[in-house]
């Protein structure tokens, strides 16, 4: 072994730990039998808090990330929860860094998660088993919510001025079945009632449940969304959205991508347009129309205490009612500040 780095030392039992104080930083952390661990470790300490000091961002790992979260949650009573999602993971990610973590990077860990899980009992029968959708959901929504986190919330030592992360990244979760679709003659269109387990948000849990209360939600469609949902039929047995025999695994991808770069050519405001905006432009137009708040929130699933767990064919008709008229662009007034004032550099010629 060569020489070794100040701050590395070690124990009686032969483990090595690193006690180093840099610039008034203390720096301590416990490692096996493994030096090159060790000095790993300090070495990239070290870089990062003379990044910092230079005001650039250091880079993190997602191991690292969740660790600082599980320090950070040690009484959270869904920790033991969290931890079984993590452990599925970090296989796949843990030695990602934070800003190499998206739909894309995360499509191999889907992948590997839903793979048949084969397991010998003790009488040498095997036993196959395969994970839902609710567990991939699960641990999807855990990686979300730790990025947020570094996104938001945690600041680099030595310069606090920074995050950890510069904008967390839109995680899909799995997508829309066909199984989930519901048609009926007493309905205009067809409606896809999408199970409590896979309506997940940010933060890993279900989206709009009440004092605890998991519930189904209802998806309606109108007659341009019905005629998107009918041209997709027949291209993947299970999913609606597919491409090439794949799930889409996310909006904002290459396609989006590339739709929203020509159409910024020819309207500005299109060019910095996001996925999440279409769910603005919506409830806007459904205020536009006076469409009555509790309807609006249905179609948005937000939480309200009206919620219903089950839906007459009145009350779907009246969701289908009101997102016909988000279909219609006639005397449109909902124009955002920043789209007037690109209308208005237009008119100047300045655009």
């Amino acid at each position: 072994m060569g020489r070794r780095l100040p701050g590395i030392y070690q124990d009686d039992d032969g483990h090595w730990r690193v006690d180093k104080v840099v610039s008034g930083r203390r720096l301590q952390k416990a490692f096996g039998a493994d030096y090159a661990e060790a000095e790993g470790w300090l070495l990239r300490q070290l870089t990062r808090l003379r990044a910092a000091k230079d005001g650039e961002r250091p880079r993190f790992t997602f191991e690292e990330a969740a660790c600082r979260y599980l320090q950070e949650n040690p009484a959270k009573l869904s920790l033991d929860s969290e931890i079984s999602n993590l452990k599925l993971a970090m296989p796949y990610v843990g030695q990602l860094f934070l800003d190499e973590i998206c739909d894309e990077t995360l499509y191999a860990m889907v992948s590997g998660l839903k793979a048949p899980v084969v397991s010998k009992r003790a009488d040498g029968t095997e036993t196959v088993r395969v994970r839902k959708n609710k567990t991939i959901n699960l641990v999807l929504g855990t990686i979300r919510h730790v990025l947020n986190l570094a996104a938001r919330k945690w600041r680099v030592e030595g310069n606090l001025r920074l995050t950890w992360l510069v904008q967390a990244p839109l995680i899909s979760m799995l997508d829309l079945r066909w199984d989930w679709e519901v048609r009926s003659p007493d309905l205009r269109y067809s409606i896809f009632v999408v199970p409590k387990d896979a309506v997940i948000n940010g933060k890993g849990k279900v989206r709009g449940a009440v004092k605890g209360r998991k519930r189904d939600r209802v998806l309606v469609l109108n007659r341009v969304s019905q005629s998107v949902i009918d041209a997709h039929r027949g291209k993947h047995p299970q999913y609606v959205f597919a491409f090439r025999g794949h799930l889409v695994q996310t909006m904002s991808n290459t396609a989006w991508q590339n739709a929203r770069r020509k159409a910024g050519k020819q309207d500005p405001y299109l060019a910095d347009l996001h996925v999440h905006d279409l769910r603005h432009t919506v409830g806007m137009r459904l205020r536009e129309a006076n469409v009555r708040e509790n309807t609006i929130a249905d179609i948005l699933w937000h939480e309200h205490a009206s919620m219903t767990d089950h839906y007459s064919v009145a009350q779907i008709n009246e969701l289908v009612d009101a997102l016909e008229l988000v279909a219609d662009e006639h005397g449109r007034v909902n124009k955002t500040l920043q789209m007037l004032q690109l209308e208005g550099k237009k008119r100047v010629g300045v655009a």
